[in-house]
C-alpha cells in the first residue's frame, strides 16, 4: 500500500467530507410527510419530500392527487394556495 502525503490525505478528507454531505442532502431529501387515509392509517394517500403539512398539501393539489380520503384533522393550512383542489 503507498503511503499518502499529507496534502494526499488531506485532499482525501475533504472529498470523503463531500461525499458524506452529499449522502446526507440525499437523505434529507427523502424524509418527509406522509398523508394517510382517515379510514385505514395504514394507507398512504400522499407522500412528500416537503417539511410541513401546509407544503405536502399544496404540493399534492398542484399534482391533482386524490385527498378525498386524506387525514388532515388539526393540520394548520391557513394560506395555503388550494386552488383547483376539489374540497367535496
Amino acid at each position: 500500500m503507498k503511503k499518502l502525503s499529507k496534502e494526499e490525505a488531506l485532499a482525501k478528507i475533504e472529498e470523503l467530507k463531500q461525499y458524506v454531505d452529499e449522502v446526507d442532502t440525499k437523505v434529507e431529501k427523502s424524509i418527509g410527510i406522509t398523508i394517510k387515509s382517515r379510514w385505514a392509517e395504514s394507507t398512504i394517500v400522499y407522500q412528500s419530500t416537503k417539511t410541513t403539512i401546509k407544503e405536502a398539501v399544496e404540493e399534492a393539489v398542484s399534482s391533482d392527487a386524490n385527498l378525498s380520503d386524506a387525514y388532515l384533522r388539526g393540520a394548520d393550512l391557513r394560506g395555503a394556495d388550494l386552488r383547483g383542489a376539489d374540497l367535496r
